[in-house]
């Protein structure tokens, strides 16, 4: 919090252009109004996702590149959700819904990715905003509904195919200190078709092999 307010009073010096900052009693020199940040070009972390098919949580490992760029590897693990699946209304039981699903998923993506900074010239290093993509292979596990999720782990099937996503994010703190905040759309599709849900006009399951989900991921990290 020390080392933020003083990037705060600085940044702020800077745009009034006043040649002493309220930090320092020496005149501003502007090669020292960025961390340092030689320390580390790896970094090892944890992320926690709020998903579209629910929670979850991942590791990540960051290389820097070049400049302004770096290597990403993801593994995550999270739940995702047929939107396309219907849902009625139960009338023999008081008005609750039921809906058609068949399994339930949980998605486990490995990528491979790109980080891309933005505006490392005019923004100092504790905050960094970045636009990334990446893909890899992906697991579907699918596990029928009529257990309960602890009781269908046994029970399910494996479906592999591959994902791929876009989204932005940002590093907050120094190269010793690193957290930060991303969202991330992923397009996944599997190889075999996924028993999704019972379609009651057909009478027979409707598989998918296209889901997309929305990962909202909370990260730290730690230099290597």
């Amino acid at each position: 919090m020390k080392h933020f307010i003083q990037c705060l009073f600085l940044a702020l010096s800077v745009i009034i252009e006043d040649p002493y900052p309220v930090l320092a009693g020496t005149p501003f020199d502007s090669s020292k109004s960025k961390i340092d940040s030689t320390v580390s070009k790896n970094s090892l972390g944890l992320g926690v996702i709020v998903s579209t098919g629910g929670p979850g949580f991942g590791l990540f490992y960051r290389r820097e590149l070049a400049k302004n760029v770096h290597g990403v590897m993801h593994l995550s693990i999270s739940g995702i959700k047929d939107k396309s699946a219907p849902e009625w209304r139960d009338v023999v039981s008081a008005g609750d819904f039921t809906s058609g699903r068949v399994n339930r998923f949980v998605f486990v993506p490995f990528t491979l990715g790109l980080e891309y900074r933005l505006w490392s010239d005019d923004i100092v290093d504790n905050f960094k905003p970045y636009l990334t993509g990446g893909i890899g292979p992906s697991l579907i596990y699918a596990m029928p509904v009529e257990h309960d999720f602890m009781g269908s782990i046994g029970h399910g099937q494996a479906h592999h195919g591959i994902n791929g996503f876009v989204g932005f994010g940002a590093w907050f703190g120094s190269p010793k200190e690193l957290s930060g905040i991303s969202l991330r759309l992923y397009s996944i599709h599997s190889w075999q078709p996924v028993p999704s849900y019972y379609n009651g006009w057909t009478s027979g399951v409707v598989a998918r092999q296209d889901f997309v989900v929305f990962f909202l991921t909370l990260s730290v990290g730690w230099p290597l």
